[in-house]
Parts: structure tokens; C-alpha cells; sequence
């Protein structure tokens, strides 16, 4: 039996001078979020960020139980 335990989004900031990107974690969300709404993070965190800084993309990471 398959069984979906959580979603997470993590939101992709790149920073000045920082070669990797950091990921600020939201780690309790619904169940297969609309697309458009996950893009929407991007609109909300933006405005959130050090001047130099930008949001650049959203990941959405599901784990999901299977039992025999």
C-alpha cells in the first residue's frame, strides 16, 4: 500500500558572492500544491531578501511509505 507521509518546499536563494545556493526550508505543506502556487513562493520571498540576493526556484520534495 503507498502512502504519502509529507511535502516540503525548499526555496532556492542565491546570494552575493556565494557560489552554492542556500535553501530556506518549509518543511509542513500540503499535498500536491498547484504549480501556481508553489511559483507564488518566489513572488513572497523575494521582497524578504537582502537587496543582492534572489530567489531561484522552488523544489518540491515528497516522501512517500510503501507497505506490503
Amino acid at each position: 500500500m503507498k502512502t504519502h507521509l509529507e511535502t516540503g518546499l525548499g526555496i532556492m536563494i542565491q546570494e552575493p558572492d556565494q557560489k552554492n545556493l542556500t535553501k530556506q526550508s518549509l518543511n509542513y505543506c500540503i499535498k500536491d500544491p498547484a504549480e501556481a502556487k508553489v511559483i507564488s513562493m518566489i513572488d513572497i520571498w523575494a521582497p524578504l531578501l537582502p537587496e543582492d540576493s534572489d530567489v531561484m526556484s522552488v523544489v518540491e520534495t515528497t516522501k512517500t511509505e510503501y507497505v506490503k
